[in-house]
């Protein structure tokens, strides 16, 4: 996805915090990824714990900056983490391929 400068945003963020993953600090593909300009960033949805991993690249003369969806996952209170395939907001569930996992069972901690 590529950005403009639009006067609105996408999703709200005040329901969302926006971390960097300590893995990823403390990884040798984050020094390379700033050379390119790049970073990897996660949003954290505060009331379901949905989390969206993606990366962000800048152009050089920084007018554009793209945006590629890495995962959208969960990280459950025992600190496993699953990809998400959907999710029902009423019945407070996510889908995962195999089994389902309610949002109590889920993390909202930062990693």
């Amino acid at each position: 996805m590529v950005l403009g400068s639009y006067s609105s945003m996408i999703y709200d963020r005040s329901q969302f915090v926006s971390y960097v993953s300590s893995e990823y600090k403390n990884s040798q593909r984050k020094e390379v990824d700033e050379v390119y300009r790049m970073s990897e960033i996660i949003i954290l949805h505060n009331t379901t714990g949905l989390r969206i991993g993606y990366t962000t690249t800048k152009s050089f003369d920084e007018v554009v900056e793209e945006y590629k969806l890495n995962d959208i996952f969960i990280i459950t209170n025992t600190n496993e983490s699953h990809n998400v395939m959907d999710m029902d907001l009423d019945k407070e569930v996510f889908f995962l391929k195999n089994n389902t996992i309610p949002f109590r069972e889920v993390s909202k901690l930062i990693y």
